[in-house]
């Protein structure tokens, strides 16, 4: 986060069109939290500690990020005290569920309003399953971002040239250090442009701000 000051009023702010502000009124009311909500549908052996690993690791990159020693900016400050990360992992309503059973459980609000249900641009949950489970067991650090909106229909080509094949299947896998800048990035972009390319029609690449690996 290169500038807290920046992020905040540019993505956390929401003031009301056409009223006036003074700079000594209080605005603190009109800063929204950010995050992501995120699901567990794994609950294997060794799991409870890999899903515990994926939140701390999580919410300690939001500070990294956001936190510079050697500044004292309160945006700062802000910024990591209006993340949440919406951890959802009642193991009854979720063991083994889909990503698609996991999108109508969001688009329905069960177990309350998931995050960014109302930001059009951010309907984006994480997905903790047996892959990430797995993964993580081998100090592999990455999450599942899916697509609530998703429909293949809307990314199969059918002509001779792109083929019928869909490129990009409304998920992908990214690196936990990248999920903060994840959050900001689908301000800017869709998550079909953020996505890295499927190889041979799989989700192989794991994206970061940094590179895809």
């Amino acid at each position: 986060m290169e500038n807290p000051s920046e992020f905040v009023r540019e993505h956390l702010l929401w003031l009301p069109e056409g009223q006036l502000f003074t700079s000594d009124m209080d605005i603190s009311p009109y800063y929204r939290k950010w995050g992501f909500t995120i699901y567990r549908t794994a609950y294997g052996p060794g799991s409870d500690q890999c899903w515990q690993t994926i939140i701390d690791k999580i919410n300690a990159q939001v500070s990294e990020d956001a936190l510079d020693p050697r500044s004292a900016d309160p945006a700062a400050h802000r910024a990591v005290q209006l993340f949440r990360l919406d951890a959802r992992s009642d193991r009854n309503t979720l063991e083994g569920l889909n990503a698609d059973q996991v999108r109508e459980l969001y688009k329905n609000a069960v177990g309350g309003q998931p995050m960014n249900a109302d930001d059009r641009a951010r309907r984006v949950f994480l997905l903790v399953d047996e892959e990430v489970i797995e993964a993580t067991s081998l100090k592999e650090f990455w999450v599942k971002g899916i697509q609530v909106d998703y429909a293949i229909g809307d990314y199969t080509h059918n002509n001779r040239r792109l083929g019928s094949s869909p490129r990009y299947f409304g998920w992908m896998k990214l690196a936990i250090r990248s999920v903060p800048h994840f959050w900001a990035s689908l301000y800017y972009q869709e998550m079909e442009d953020i996505a890295p390319e499927t190889i041979g029609g799989a989700v192989l690449s794991v994206w970061d701000c940094l590179s895809s690996y």
